[in-house]
């Protein structure tokens, strides 16, 4: 089995130009934290690591729970409002859609899959930076950069050239 999973923003869809800070604003207007945006300094940079840093503040001991869903469903609420007054402004990076295809169609191939129901024989992350990188290798997976956001000996400008990414993933369509 192999597994490949996907950055979101700035990796499969360039978004980051917004939601670093809805969720910021998501996190600040349920919490009454501030977030410091630049995301680096977090131990784990994605949404829940951000949170459970900040939730691991004492005054919020009773109720983590119930926050981190509040947050959750208040970023929602206001990436939903942001697209949909700004629909043009979030684009796939180019051929994200057709590569994921592609590896969906490979039996082998688990796409960003949490229950793995067996061992693996390759694990692979794209990602478009440090914090991408760094948390790959926490995990044990393998690094493809997307972009240039983040050097890297592995890395594709975008996803156009799918069969060398396969190849590079020692996958075959």
């Amino acid at each position: 089995m192999h597994v490949v999973m996907f950055d979101i923003d700035g990796t499969l869809v360039d978004s980051a130009g917004f939601d670093g800070e809805l969720y910021a604003a998501a996190v600040g207007e349920v919490t009454g934290v501030q977030l410091d945006q630049r995301w680096g300094r977090y131990e784990h940079v994605s949404d829940s690591g951000i949170l459970e840093q900040v939730l691991r503040e004492p005054r919020f001991s009773n109720d983590r729970a119930a926050l981190a869903a509040r947050v959750q469903q208040h970023f929602v609420g206001l990436v939903r409002d942001y697209l949909e007054a700004q629909s043009k402004s979030v684009r796939e990076i180019a051929g994200a859609k057709r590569l994921i295809e592609r590896l969906r169609g490979l039996p082998e191939v688990r796409v960003a899959q949490r229950a793995l129901g067996g061992a693996t024989r390759s694990r692979a992350t794209f990602g478009d930076g440090p914090w991408d990188q760094q948390a790959s290798r926490e995990l044990g997976y393998d690094v493809v950069a997307i972009g240039r956001g983040v050097s890297h000996p592995v890395a594709f400008d975008d996803f156009s050239d799918s069969d060398a990414i396969l190849e590079r993933l020692h996958l075959r369509a």
